[in-house]
């Protein structure tokens, strides 16, 4: 295991100016400075990463509203617009968004030009019940959007493809595959060379347990879709499943529980705060789908059994491998790991793992941003912080980070979205709008390692996973 600690960089330039006689041959010439005074002078500030890319261009979906007290703009949050995902094109970005419309929800595509000083809105329509935004996946020069929705009986998913998406977006509508009858509407697509693969979790009472299932559409025709095959291992309970594309097929990780053992009688006298939020442990798998979005090989366990992960991300490395990135916090209520996990998976199997420490760490899913073309870095790493202030480092083609961890005052709180070569398009919410711009960011290229060592935290190591392969992935 690669283990790391990372914390802010520390780019200190020491001037020393030397003192010297100002020609006058009758007066003792000035003592050279000492040491310590030169080590107390002022450090130079560490120069910004990112840069606009056109200064104050950027891209409004909603209406920003007036400045108000915090408590105010909570009572907002319900009808502000929420950003979902985003996909970088040669022409621009694309990114989803739920937005309120008379009281209701309406799903959303944004297509911004390079620099998001200009773009359209594409209306996909009312959704109903408390969903997730919309997801886009692009690829080849096609894009499809995935819509959560309800119908009468049950969750679907409103498929269709998106054409002239840079221009003049016009929409074709396809299938309507149900997801489930359960309260999830959890659901990932990926663009393959034949076809479109889409997962999801669903919950049957006569198993038990939730089961991740699989059809595939066709990239000429959304209408066409296969039947739903099942892909997670019999009587597992697996959820959350995440789909990127692969060499020949697509990879695809979930969430694995742990059975929990429910006493019938518990004893109401001494019941145990920790035990409301105990989901057993929770560890990744991840699995080769090929291009019919079939399983090849059995899953491969990624983080440790006795784990507890939260939350992860999935991104193709430049070689076609599987980037990981997760949390992995104590049930205990308030509690949290001020780390965040990677691991990168080949197609054998083999496995790499990295640990990112930091005190500044805090709630929220560690953002992995797949960077095409990769060059001296292949991804962003954006992690929400104990600050509110979004923190990030750049990752190199080898999975290896190339800087330390650190926020950037251009970035503040926003949240990176998609990324193009050195262009990263970020989000953040303004009032009950949400605002579009797009950054140039340059790593600090060798400066990983070099900031000051974090203090160790009174709490036990995350567990690492052994890099056992199994014989048939």
């Amino acid at each position: 295991m690669v283990s790391r600690r990372v914390s802010r960089p520390a780019a200190w330039l020491v001037l020393v100016a030397p003192l010297g006689c100002l020609s006058c041959r009758d007066k003792p010439k000035p003592a050279e400075p000492s040491p310590s005074a030169s080590a107390s002078a002022a450090p130079a500030p560490v120069l910004p990463r990112c840069v606009e890319v056109s200064p104050g261009a950027s891209f409004v979906i909603g209406k920003p509203s007036s400045q108000k007290p915090e408590e105010d703009q909570a009572l907002d949050l319900p009808f502000a617009v929420e950003l979902g995902r985003a996909a970088s094109l040669d022409s621009g970005f694309l990114v989803t968004a739920l937005r309120s419309v008379g009281g209701e929800s309406h799903a959303m595509l944004a297509s911004l030009n390079r620099d998001a000083s200009g773009g359209r809105l594409l209306e996909l329509g009312r959704v109903h019940g408390d969903v997730d935004p919309p997801l886009v996946a692009a690829g080849k020069g096609r894009v499809f959007v995935g819509v959560a929705d309800h119908d009468a009986s049950s969750a679907i998913v409103r498929l269709a493809s998106i054409s002239k998406a840079s221009s003049d977006p016009q929409i074709t509508w396809g299938a309507l595959p149900q997801i489930g009858g359960d309260e999830s509407e959890v659901f990932d697509l990926a663009l393959g060379q034949e076809r479109g693969v889409l997962a999801y979790d669903d919950y049957k009472k006569s198993d038990g347990h939730s089961s991740v299932w699989t059809l595939t559409f066709g990239l000429d025709d959304p209408s066409k879709i296969t039947p739903p095959r099942v892909v997670s291992l019999k009587g597992q309970d697996v959820e959350a499943p995440k789909l990127a594309v692969r060499p020949g097929g697509f990879w695809l990780a979930w969430i694995a529980h742990s059975k929990l053992e429910t006493p019938s009688k518990p004893d109401q006298k001494n019941i145990d705060l920790e035990s409301l939020v105990e989901l057993g442990t929770r560890w990744l798998e991840l699995v080769k789908l090929d291009e019919n979005g079939v399983r090849v090989g059995e899953p491969l366990k990624v983080s440790a059994s006795e784990g507890h992960v939260l939350v992860f991300s999935l991104i193709s490395g430049p070689d076609g491998s599987a980037w990981l990135a997760w949390r992995d916090d104590a049930t205990s209520p308030g509690v949290e790991r001020r780390a965040v996990l990677l691991a990168r998976v080949d197609a054998s199997g083999s496995k790499t793992d990295l640990k990112i420490e930091d005190e500044r760490v805090g709630a929220g899913v560690p953002n992995l941003l797949q960077v095409t073309p990769a060059t001296k870095q292949a991804a962003w790493l954006g992690l929400g912080t104990a600050s509110d202030r979004t923190s990030f480092l750049a990752l190199g083609p080898d999975f290896k980070p190339v800087e330390d961890l650190d926020n950037d005052p251009l970035v503040g709180p926003a949240e990176l979205l998609a990324a193009r070569g050195d262009e990263v398009l970020l989000g953040k919410p303004q009032g009950l709008a949400s605002e579009l711009s797009v950054l140039r960011c340059t790593p600090r290229y060798g400066s990983a390692g070099q900031g000051n060592p974090v203090e160790d935290e009174e709490e036990p190591e995350v567990p690492v996973a052994p890099s056992a392969t199994p014989s048939s992935f």
